[in-house]
Parts: C-alpha cells; sequence; structure tokens
C-alpha cells in the first residue's frame, strides 16, 4: 500500500514538471499575440531609400518676407520716389499728384505693403482701374499705389502698362512668381519705346533695358555734369534704336539690383529679304562711343568688346579721337 502511494506521488511530481514548460510556453504565446514582434532590420539598400525618401518629405522652411523701404531716388524728371523690396525696386514715381510728392507716395505705399505683408505670404495680387485714367495695383485688396496718367507719361507709357510693370516686379521681389522674360528662357522681342541714354533704353511696357559690357559717358546722372561726348553717344544710340523692334539678348544673369533688364540688343531690319542685324553694343564700341565694362558673370562678348574697342583706340574713333584716353 505503501509502495503504491509512493508511486503516485512520483507520478504526480513528473506530470506537474511536464506540465510547467507547457504552461510556459502558453504564457509566452499570450504574450507575443497582444505586443507586435519587432521588425526584422531593413538591408542597408533599402535603409538608404527610406533615408532619401524622408528627406523630399522634410517640411519647407517658413515664408520670411524681404525687407521693405522707400526712398527719394534719383530721376532724371526731377522729383521721385521709390518702393524697395529687398533689393529690388519695385515701384517708381516720378512726378507729384495732388498734395503729395513722388517720395511722400513712396512712403505711403511701401507702409501699405508691409502691413500687408506683416499677415503672411500674400496671395491675390492684380490690377485694377480706378477714376481719372489711373491704375491701381492691389495685393489682398490693399491698394499699394497708383498709376496716374502723368506718372505714365513720364515713363513712356500707358497707366496699365505701367501699372503691369510694378506688379511683374513685386512677383518677382517676393518670389512669387519668376519674370515672364525668365520663364521663357530665352530672347525677347520688343520695341524700343525711347532712349534714356547712350547705354539705356524703354522698351514696351515701360522696362528699362541697360546694356551689358558697355559704358558711355553720363548724361543724365544727378551728381555729376555731363560728361564728354556724351550727346553724342546718347544721339548715335538713338539713331540706331529708338522705334526699332530690337531683340534683346540675356546673359547669366537677367537683371541688375536695380531690376532693369541686363541685355545685349540687336536692331531688327526692317526689309523682309534682309537678315542682318545691327548689335547695338557692339556698335557702341566699334564707333568710340562707349568703354569696354565687364561685370561677371555676364562675360558672353566681352573678348569681342575688348578686340572693337582696341581697333577704335587704334584709328581715333570718338572717345580715341587725337589720342584721348576717354573720359
Amino acid at each position: 500500500m505503501t509502495s503504491r502511494r509512493s508511486l503516485a506521488s512520483w507520478v504526480a511530481v513528473l506530470v506537474v514538471l511536464a506540465a510547467i514548460p507547457l504552461a510556459l510556453a502558453c504564457l509566452k504565446l499570450r504574450q507575443s499575440s497582444r505586443e507586435p514582434a519587432p521588425a526584422p532590420p531593413l538591408p542597408a539598400e533599402r535603409l538608404r531609400s527610406a533615408s532619401k525618401r524622408a528627406e523630399g518629405l522634410r517640411s519647407q522652411p517658413e515664408w520670411s518676407p524681404p525687407p521693405i523701404r522707400s526712398l527719394e531716388a534719383e530721376s532724371d524728371a526731377g522729383d521721385a520716389g521709390a518702393v524697395l523690396v529687398g533689393t529690388h525696386t519695385v515701384v517708381r514715381f516720378k512726378s507729384p499728384q495732388g498734395a503729395f510728392s513722388a517720395a511722400d507716395r513712396a512712403r505711403l505705399a511701401a507702409a501699405r505693403l508691409e502691413r500687408m505683408m506683416a499677415g503672411g505670404k500674400p496671395t491675390g495680387m492684380n490690377i485694377t482701374q480706378t477714376a481719372g485714367g489711373s491704375w491701381g495695383l492691389f495685393a489682398e485688396g490693399t491698394l499699394i499705389a497708383t498709376a496716374d496718367p502723368e506718372t505714365a507719361r513720364l515713363n513712356n507709357t500707358t497707366p496699365q502698362g505701367l501699372a503691369e510693370t510694378w506688379l511683374t516686379n513685386l512677383e518677382g521681389a517676393l518670389r512669387l512668381k519668376p519674370d515672364a522674360d525668365e520663364q521663357s528662357g530665352g530672347d525677347l522681342l520688343t520695341r524700343c519705346e525711347r532712349v534714356v541714354d547712350g547705354d539705356t533704353i524703354v522698351i514696351e511696357g515701360g522696362e528699362r533695358v541697360r546694356y551689358i559690357g558697355v559704358d558711355t559717358p553720363e548724361t543724365k546722372h544727378p551728381r555729376k555734369p555731363v560728361e564728354h561726348f556724351g550727346h553724342e553717344a546718347s544721339e548715335f544710340n538713338r539713331q540706331l534704336v529708338e522705334g526699332r523692334q530690337i531683340r534683346v539678348e540675356f546673359d547669366v544673369q537677367r537683371r541688375d539690383k536695380y531690376r532693369r533688364l541686363l541685355g545685349y540688343v540687336y536692331v531688327q531690319p526692317e526689309d523682309e529679304t534682309d537678315t542682318h542685324e545691327v548689335f547695338v553694343n557692339a556698335e557702341l564700341v566699334g564707333q568710340g562711343y562707349a568703354k569696354v565694362y565687364t561685370v561677371p558673370p555676364n562675360v558672353k562678348h566681352a573678348e569681342r568688346f575688348l578686340e572693337l574697342e582696341h581697333e577704335a583706340r587704334k584709328n581715333g574713333r570718338g572717345l580715341w579721337a587725337n589720342g584721348s584716353d576717354g573720359p
């Protein structure tokens, strides 16, 4: 009887010992069903690919508006004022309107623009006609500036054309939309409306184009007298381009810090059977009306201009007559 009890005890102990691993396995299975198993490590190539995708999803930096200021600008038409956004001149006034001087109007436009931009990145810019034949530049319903007939006349354009130029300048300065000529990526076909001086012209729409690679004597500088051969250079430029169809070729930089277009100007032939274009920049240097003025990175025709200047000096043309070293 005692031996049977002892045998039963040993059997019970064996059963308990055999059941322990089974119980532990069940417990582990239950825990694993509650907690997801860790993912296997990614291979190195997949890890690099995932990292690149994550970099592409990083948020863009917040837009911070450039500084705005107004100033009394240099002008060949007397009293003037301008609004600058960053380093770009976006609105330029050339005449008084009512009780406000051009400088007062620039300060008012700068203050309106600054208040509007304080609310975040602006949208909804447009131009709208106002009373009296003027056109207004608006941004999110805020009137920034008014292009009146007198200011437009001094810019040799219409009020609408002047307001459109202001709109383009403002959108470009705020990096909201690239300039139309920068979008196209090609040359600009237009017409020369008037000549400012020997190396600057105004084209359709009121844009100014500063010739690349050349410099003519000053005639319109507010703090300098008219320089030697300045009037002759302006007149020669006028005879070449004023009122003519032109092609503006660009270099690396399309605009200078004053927002003027920078270009090589070619006068288009008037006769359809003629294919010869007159390269104005080269003509000014070659005939002795301009000196070479190279500002990197715009150096596409720099060597040609230097050769033409050397030839003009050698032959005593224009600025180099009678062995002169120029202005």
